[in-house]
């Protein structure tokens, strides 16, 4: 029985020896396992990270783009006014050089008329009524010449078209 109960000693102390021996290596796999959950859980924060950081980026990134839309609209739009500021600066020169043309025109026209007068006493209205010319009468006073102003002899061309009788031209410097 002493035997039997040595036998069993050992055997129980091998069992608990063997215990300890799992014991040891259950706590090294824990470690193990809480190492690399640990590790997991850097890994995850990381990735969150790396996420949040990438979507920051993206964010920045819809920004300026949309900033670079806004950019291209307004420089669109002032290309738009520039090119409308360039129409009406081009129509508002042919529209002066127009009138300019159509100042040179009737200066032009008037010197012409006052070389060509026969008799000096005359202003150009007096003596276009003096022979008559209603249309020519009609195109000098469109040209700004004084209806009223008189000639050498004091008649105004009102007076001469009714000395002269001229019933058209009458009506028309009355008009």
């Amino acid at each position: 029985m002493k035997k039997e109960l040595e036998k069993e000693r050992k055997a129980k102390e091998k069992i608990e020896k063997e215990n300890e021996s799992m014991k040891k290596e259950l706590e090294k796999e824990r470690k193990a396992k809480e190492k690399i959950e640990k590790e997991n859980e850097s890994m995850k924060k990381e990735l969150e990270n790396e996420r949040k950081a990438k979507e920051k980026v993206e964010k920045e990134n819809e920004i300026k783009i949309k900033e670079l839309e806004n950019e291209r609209k307004t420089k669109e739009k002032i290309e738009k006014e520039n090119e409308l500021m360039k129409k009406e600066l081009e129509e508002e020169k042919k529209e002066k050089e127009k009138k300019e043309e159509e100042k040179l025109k009737k200066k032009n026209y008037i010197i012409e008329k006052y070389n060509n007068k026969r008799d000096i006493n005359e202003t150009l209205l007096t003596s276009e009524c003096k022979q008559g010319n209603i249309e020519e009468v009609k195109k000098l006073i469109r040209y700004g010449m004084n209806i009223n102003r008189k000639n050498k002899d004091g008649d105004t061309p009102l007076l001469i078209a009714c000395k002269n009788g001229n019933i058209e031209l009458i009506k028309y410097l009355l008009s």
